[in-house]
């Protein structure tokens, strides 16, 4: 049993124990019900039928009784966490809104000592903090011994054996092949990831006291990707797990991806709110967005889903053509005054808490003012 779940469970213990959670009439029942049911999401008219005992025909009515308990519930659970604020745990009773169907739900989160909206944004890794993982890209280089020098390909980042990496070089690029080429993959990290990486591992560590491991996608094995909940940084040529992820079917509902030219994103089934937003941008009617004509303004995506293993969220933040634009993302996605105007942009009811599958399409402004450097990672459009 995980240390997290041990440490829930003594929670729900305490709150069981709690003279005054106690003494509300049915409400330790009510709580155990909920608890048993922890995974679920339960309407108002099923916790009347399944735990009160109304028959369905008036349950589904006028689920009066449950509504009641539950506020009561609530309110005591509240109580608890206000007059425990030691524990390192909160046991909450939110109204979940999933697909038109309102249901209760039981969750336990973390008790960070300030919650916001850099905390809100995170929020699901936070929770699954001990599995949280960065990957980032692997890059393949060509070294001719010959010559002592290295070449790269922006579109190609195979990973085979020596021989077949010269022969499927040979074939999408004959005019750079040469015999006696090996294949490089640990000579390089980007230093856009490099700095997105060091500034989520500060803020991890400050908000829950958790150092962030961090490996490229070459060396996680498999198996240790199937139980992280992990923060992939590149795009699909660069990152196995970005490239599986979004191959999933799990992924065919996400519309924006990285297209095959460089700097630009494809947004599948465009909408007419989407097309008014980027209005200012190059767009095809095919959704094609970018690239901009000077190169002066870069995208990058962020992109959320559930882990199809179950093991938590999984995040994912792409850019193509300025290795910096996901360094600038993460900057931006860890500062509480750029994530709250990111945030109230997007019009969701983010303080129930953020769509558990959501993207965004960020824009960064290469040397604004005409100072060497970039701009703030502004978003552009999203979909819940």
């Amino acid at each position: 049993m995980s240390t997290e779940l041990n440490e829930q469970r003594a929670l729900t213990k305490r709150i069981f124990a709690d003279g005054k959670f106690a003494k509300g009439p049915g409400r330790t029942k009510l709580f155990d019900f909920m608890l048993k049911n922890l995974h679920e999401s339960l309407p108002a008219k099923s916790i009347e039928c399944d735990h009160f005992k109304v028959p369905m025909e008036i349950a589904e009515t006028d689920p009066v009784r449950s509504r009641v308990a539950l506020k009561d519930l609530r309110d005591a659970l509240l109580r608890y966490k206000k007059e425990n604020p030691s524990e390192k745990w909160v046991c909450e009773l939110p109204l979940v809104k999933k697909g038109g169907c309102d249901g209760y739900q039981l969750r336990f989160r973390l008790a960070w000592h300030d919650i916001s909206p850099a905390t809100t944004f995170w929020a699901p890794h936070l929770r699954f903090s001990q599995n949280a993982l960065v990957i980032g890209g692997s890059h393949l280089f060509l070294h001719d011994p010959k010559t002592n020098s290295a070449v790269r390909f922006y579109d190609f980042n195979v990973d085979l054996e020596q021989e077949a990496t010269r022969y499927a070089f040979s074939v999408a690029h004959p005019e750079a092949y040469k015999e006696g080429l090996l294949a490089w993959h640990h000579s390089y990290l980007s230093s856009g990831e490099v700095h997105a990486y060091e500034t989520l591992q500060r803020w991890f560590h400050d908000r829950c006291g958790v150092w962030l491991p961090r490996l490229t996608s070459r060396d996680t094995p498999e198996e240790k990707y199937q139980k992280s909940s992990a923060i992939l940084f590149g795009r699909p040529e660069t990152n196995k797990y970005v490239d599986k992820l979004l191959r999933s079917t799990e992924a065919l509902h996400l519309g924006y991806r990285i297209h095959s030219t460089l700097g630009a994103i494809e947004i599948r089934n465009i909408k007419a709110i989407e097309r008014q937003a980027l209005a200012s941008f190059p767009l095809s009617s095919k959704g094609i967005l970018g690239p901009t004509p000077t190169w002066q303004r870069v995208f990058g995506l962020i992109t959320r889903m559930p882990h199809p293993g179950g093991h938590g969220p999984m995040t994912i933040i792409s850019a193509d053509s300025h290795a910096r634009v996901v360094s600038k993302i993460a900057e931006t996605l860890t500062d509480d005054k750029l994530v709250k105007e990111i945030l109230d942009q997007t019009g969701w009811d983010y303080e129930a808490g953020l769509p558990e599958s959501f993207e965004m399409i960020f824009v960064v402004t290469l040397s604004p003012g005409g100072v060497e450097g970039e701009g703030k990672a502004k978003l552009l459009v999203c979909r819940p």
